[in-house]
């Protein structure tokens, strides 16, 4: 008995060079889209940290006394106690409402050495600053829960 001759056909599917090299730009051109993408998300949250930086301290600052602003607390270069309390017991959401920002924050206040000043006795409430509950500083907590 003869056994047919099998005959390899040369037609069979392969990968060739040309497809392995047009897929891997293809690969690449993705990574390269999804970083440049990505970095310019990163410069819109910095600038809009810094907006939102710069936006905060002058909704608590005014220059008259007869300035009614609930969020105003300091008025020339004076701390009104009585409107820091009022705003330290504030809901830390409410006040970020207030605001108008999207972002954590923490107010908090230095002496001229840099040293932070403890408000929990003016405000009555064992905390270093105004702002996110999930902030501390100095090992405080740094806004009311």
């Amino acid at each position: 008995m003869v056994i047919p001759a099998v005959k390899i056909s040369k037609r069979a599917q392969t990968w060739s060079t040309d497809t392995l090299v047009a897929a891997a730009i293809f690969v690449l051109a993705l990574i390269i889209f999804f970083y440049v993408i990505s970095l310019s998300t990163e410069k819109n949250i910095v600038e809009e940290l810094k907006l939102e930086g710069v936006k905060i301290p002058l909704k608590f600052v005014s220059s008259s006394e007869g300035n009614n602003d609930t969020l105003v607390f300091i008025i020339g270069n004076k701390v009104d106690k009585e409107k820091l309390q009022q705003i330290a017991s504030m809901s830390y959401y409410d006040l970020k409402r207030k605001l108008g920002i999207k972002n954590d924050f923490c107010i908090y206040f230095e002496d001229e050495n840099g040293n932070l000043i403890n408000i929990s006795d003016i405000v009555g409430i064992p905390v270093a600053g105004i702002g996110s509950p999930n902030v501390t500083i100095s090992g405080i907590q740094c806004g009311n829960p």
